[in-house]
């Protein structure tokens, strides 16, 4: 009897250890050690001489601060290594929640991109976890794997997993907008769903450290990081410099900052328009737009050199029209007629009434001077 038991012990801690071994999540640093050039070696056992093994990675620091932000796996000498896909250099001290499968399964697959998955630039994930769910959770990395499989087009841009709902899959795109191209390939790691926020979690953590965190939508509590116990439905700590981004871009950020007695809504680009409108059906209704240049358009209407935007009162918009005058008068411009009264230069009580039309300036000449004059130009 004892030898059975320790039997099946033994048999339970081996398929334990070998559980643990196939799938492992644990924090990876980049250091001085781990770093050459553009990559940093990532010591973890199964890796070895395992092309096949599925790796992704979640940042532990704010990705919005650093320029590093195009990230994948390299098989490279039989070793798996983090790298930027750009091949600039690899920074010391960025931390990862990495997660391990050191083989595919049902949901940890590998996902290269071919003209069948590959629409308008964007690639398509087609699993059953995924489509038509727009809650579920999806993580991606590139797989970088050339000495193991050609052809292979290595993306320098940074990736992402978005949500369609009109064709309800999820879909790989360049967070920049450029097209992909065919033999780049991701590994891609579905759950169910993503990991939603507690109402009372401050956001500070909850999202830097979970992409995948969706924000509470139906609540009656608050949600903020300006302390535990925030008063509004969202709020931030009163400081000044970036509040939201709602897009990160590679020069800078979509989103909205606080400055000295200033909001400041900005663009992504120096080439980039900001506009104001509605939605309705799906559909943006433009009304109102300040293009990259500083001229502005009304309801998608910029006008034409010399009109002026004019009020049509309140309860019409706006229109660009021709001002009533466009001439100017310069101040040397010689007088057509005065009007006034003179008086001798020499005493102060007498005055005459005068004028002058035309060129004939003689009543303005010699001993007489202006006192009170009108000017008709």
């Amino acid at each position: 009897m004892k030898t059975k038991t320790i039997l099946v012990l033994m048999m339970m801690l081996v398929l334990t250890v070998s559980a643990n071994y196939s799938q492992q999540e644990f924090t990876f640093t980049t250091t001085a050690a781990n770093i050459t050039a553009s990559r940093a070696r990532i010591d973890k056992i199964g890796l070895a001489n395992n092309p096949n093994a599925i790796i992704v990675a979640t940042p532990l620091y704010d990705p919005i601060k650093t320029t590093q932000r195009s990230l994948g796996v390299w098989f490279y000498n039989n070793q798996w290594y983090f790298f930027n896909t750009d091949h600039s250099l690899m920074k010391e001290g960025l931390s990862f929640k990495m997660q391990i499968f050191l083989s595919p399964s049902d949901n940890e697959f590998l996902h290269i991109i071919s003209t069948q998955n590959l629409d308008g630039g964007f690639s398509v994930i087609n699993h059953p976890l995924t489509n038509n769910n727009p809650n579920a959770g999806v993580k991606i990395l590139q797989n970088y794997a050339p000495d193991i499989r050609t052809p292979y087009k290595l993306n320098a841009d940074e990736a992402q997993a978005i949500y369609d709902a009109p064709t309800g899959k999820w879909y790989i795109q360049n967070v920049n907008g450029t097209a992909l191209s065919t033999y780049t390939a991701y590994n891609v790691v579905v759950t169910s769903s993503a990991t939603r926020i507690n109402p009372n979690t401050r956001i500070e953590n909850a999202i830097s450290k979970n992409p995948n965190a969706i924000l509470p939508t139906q609540t009656t509590t608050n949600t903020g990081n300006a302390g535990g116990n925030p008063v509004e439905p969202l709020k931030f700590n009163p400081t000044l410099g970036k509040k939201i981004i709602l897009y990160p871009g590679q020069t800078g950020d979509v989103g909205f900052s606080v400055r000295g007695n200033l909001l400041q809504i900005h663009a992504d680009n120096p080439n980039a328009d900001v506009a104001i409108g509605y939605e309705q059906a799906g559909t943006f209704n433009e009304k109102f737009r300040v293009k990259a240049n500083g001229a502005i358009a009304v309801s998608g209407d910029s006008g034409q050199t010399g009109q002026v935007l004019t009020s049509n009162g309140a309860n019409s918009p706006p229109t660009w029209q021709q001002p009533s005058s466009t001439g100017t008068v310069s101040s040397a411009a010689t007088p057509k007629a005065y009007i006034g009264f003179l008086t001798n230069q020499y005493t102060t009580d007498q005055y005459t009434w005068a004028s002058s039309v035309g060129s004939d300036q003689s009543l303005l000449t010699g001993p007489k001077i202006p006192r009170l004059s009108v000017q008709i130009k």
